[in-house]
């Protein structure tokens, strides 16, 4: 991987080097930014082998918002833009199913998430912090993706 690409995109945001390694390593179908971005970090992106698209979203407001996102996949910028682009930052549970899965979260935790969210789940401050998902109690999935995680954490911020 380019390290100068990835101090690069490190400058621009600090979570953003970490969700695109995160995505080109599969460990994340897709990954949402929701900060403004400016032309320059597409192009950034896209030299990771990432696809991106900008989807508009409403706000409860009269307001809207932009989110970027980027996979490996094209198919799963579609899928997304399909299910959310014009649509409410509000979902319903059988969306937020299909957001998670399109994140790459664990189903058990979505569906935790959704229930109670942010019930305590026993998992380490600095294992919790890494992960883009609030991880259920119990998980099953959660302690297989921490491992890969933590390495690409560790790499970026060795950057």
């Amino acid at each position: 991987m380019n390290a100068d690409i990835l101090r690069t995109l490190k400058a621009l945001d600090e979570d953003l080097p970490y969700l695109a390694l995160l995505t080109v390593k599969g460990l994340k179908p897709l990954s949402r930014h929701e900060k403004p971005m400016p032309a320059s970090e597409f192009q950034i992106l896209q030299e990771l082998g990432l696809h991106t698209a900008v989807v508009e979203r409403r706000t409860d407001g009269p307001g809207k918002t932009h989110q970027i996102i980027f996979s490996y996949h094209p198919f799963a910028l579609e899928i997304y833009e399909q299910a959310f682009r014009n649509k409410p930052l509000r979902i319903s549970e059988e969306r937020a199913f299909l957001e998670g899965w399109m994140l790459g979260y664990p189903p058990c935790c979505v569906r935790t998430i959704i229930q109670s969210p942010y019930v305590p789940n026993g998992l380490a401050k600095e294992d919790q912090k890494i992960l883009f998902h609030w991880a259920c109690p119990g998980c099953s999935i959660t302690p297989y993706l921490l491992p890969y995680y933590r390495e690409i954490w560790d790499l970026v911020a060795r950057l």
